[in-house]
Order: structure tokens, then C-alpha cells, then sequence
């Protein structure tokens, strides 16, 4: 090794810390041999979330998993924090200024934690830097993997979504109950103390509103639903609508979902609702 680096003419070798104990032997045989002795730097270990040592295993594993997850810029923002920090209190940096400002002072000496959650999180942020260029790749997902939806249809659907996408693949699990309302049980129709009759009832209301608009302008059924939704209660009205669009406990808005799916799609979900009441 001392004497590749010599007739290489490496002038900095920066390893994990794990090489301590080499160095002192290399620097003493590259002065015996008359060589020039390169800058030497040692980084701290990457650990696993209990902290123990990352094994070459589990991140060869992961980093052939991350393809078509993960922006290439968020991995580089995640590698580069990984034992090291910038001057300014910043976590969201790209290629050029993480180049910029790297200096080997600010190294820390204890070990980095590899944080998948915190590489999701760098990673929504990136994408919101590249939110055009993410919507049209998650709308062609969209279309190569779900049949009989339209190109409109799969781009509206990457807008809904987006906000909520972690990860570019996010959308297989947030796209589907969109584009085919899964099964849920009528129970999760109904809002805390009220009961299935009530929800059942304000369902009603909410379509005969929407079946009243033609065509569906999103603007008047919103204030009409929401006028009548201030007067029976908003969690009574909205909760089993956005249950009933989503099919989910946790989604998107009801007025947003209904853009997406239409007049006869959103009727057709109420209908289904109605029916398990």
C-alpha cells in the first residue's frame, strides 16, 4: 500500500478510524523508503441505529435498494452529513455547496448514526426543489403500472399525492387507493359518537348536492357542502365523505380527492358507502 500511493502520488488519505493504528507504521516505512508522507485523515465509523459498527453487508444491501427511491442529490446530501457538518445550521445542500463548504475541521469524532428516516426526510425535501420533474416521473409511474388510466388522470393523481410522497416510490401505496377504492369495513364510516344512521344520512345529502350540479363545478359543491356541513357539524359530514372517496382513515381532503376522481367516480364511492350503511 505505501508504496502505491507513492508512485501514484496520493497526497491525502482519508479513511475510517478503524486505519488508526496502520498509520503510524505506513508513516515510519514511507520516511525509511525516502517517500513523501501524504496528509492523513481518519472519519468516524458509520453505525447502525442501536450503534453498533455498519456492517459492508447491510449497506451494499440498502444502496442497491435505494435505486429509484432516492434522488441522487438527497444520498449525497445523507453521505455527506454522516459525520460531518457545516458551519451554518443547514441540513438541505446540494452537490456544489456541500463542495464548497467541506472542510476535515468539522469533522465530529463520534460515530454517525445511519437515520433512514432522516434520509426520507432530506429526500421529500430535495424533491420539492425538483417537484415538476418528480410529478411527471411519479404520473408515467402511475400509467406504466396501473391500466385504464388516462394521462390526465395519472398527473392529477402525482399532484395529489405528491405532497405526501417520502420516497419517489412512494406512490404505489398512495396512488392506489385513488385510482381503485380498496375494501374497509362501515364501521370506519362513522364519525367518534355518532352512529351508522347519521352517517348514512348526511351521505345522502352530500349526493343529492353533487347530483344536483351538472356539470360538477368544484367550487359550488365545496360551499354548498360546507354550508351544509357548518350546520350539522363538519366531522359529522366530512369524516365518512373523505372515507367514503378514500376508502383510508388518513387521506387527503374530500374536495381535493374529488377533483381527481370526478363526478361519476365520486358518486359511485358515496353509493358504495351508502350501501355498507
Amino acid at each position: 500500500m505505501v508504496v502505491d500511493d507513492h508512485e501514484m502520488g496520493i497526497s491525502h488519505v482519508i479513511r475510517g478510524e478503524d486505519h488508526i493504528a496502520n498509520t503510524p507504521k505506513q508513516i515510519a516505512m514511507q520516511r525509511a523508503l525516502n517517500f513523501n508522507v501524504p496528509t492523513y485523515a481518519h472519519l468516524p465509523l458509520i453505525l447502525n441505529p442501536d450503534r453498533s459498527k455498519l456492517s459492508k453487508r447491510y449497506a451494499e444491501t440498502s444502496l442497491l435498494a435505494y435505486r429509484g427511491k432516492y434522488l441522487p442529490e438527497a444520498v449525497i446530501n445523507f453521505m455527506a452529513f454522516l459525520g460531518w457538518h457545516p458551519k451554518e445550521e443547514k441540513d438541505v445542500m446540494t452537490a456544489e455547496e456541500l463542495i464548497k463548504e467541506f472542510d476535515l475541521e468539522r469533522v465530529q469524532k463520534a460515530g454517525a448514526v445511519f437515520n433512514e428516516e432522516k434520509l426520507k426526510w432530506l429526500n421529500a425535501e430535495h424533491m420539492k426543489r425538483k417537484q415538476d420533474q418528480v410529478i411527471q416521473t411519479t404520473a408515467q409511474g402511475i400509467l406504466e403500472n396501473y391500466s385504464g388510466v388516462t394521462p390526465e388522470k395519472a398527473h392529477s393523481t402525482a399532484e395529489l399525492i405528491f405532497s405526501r410522497m417520502k420516497t419517489l416510490d412512494d406512490y404505489n401505496e398512495l396512488a392506489k387507493p385513488i385510482l381503485e377504492l380498496l375494501f374497509y369495513e362501515p364501521e370506519l364510516l362513522i364519525w367518534k359518537n355518532t352512529n351508522k344512521s347519521i352517517a348514512k344520512a348526511h351521505l345522502g345529502a352530500v349526493k343529492k348536492i353533487i347530483n344536483e350540479l351538472e356539470p360538477l363545478d368544484l367550487n359550488r359543491a365545496e360551499e354548498a357542502i360546507m354550508a351544509y356541513a357548518n350546520t350539522e357539524g363538519r366531522g359529522e359530514v366530512l369524516w365518512p365523505l373523505r372515507v367514503a372517496l378514500s376508502g383510508e382513515r388518513d387521506s387527503q381532503g374530500p374536495f381535493e380527492l374529488m377533483k381527481v376522481l370526478g363526478k361519476d367516480e365520486t358518486l359511485r364511492r358515496i353509493n358504495i358507502a351508502i350501501n355498507k350503511l
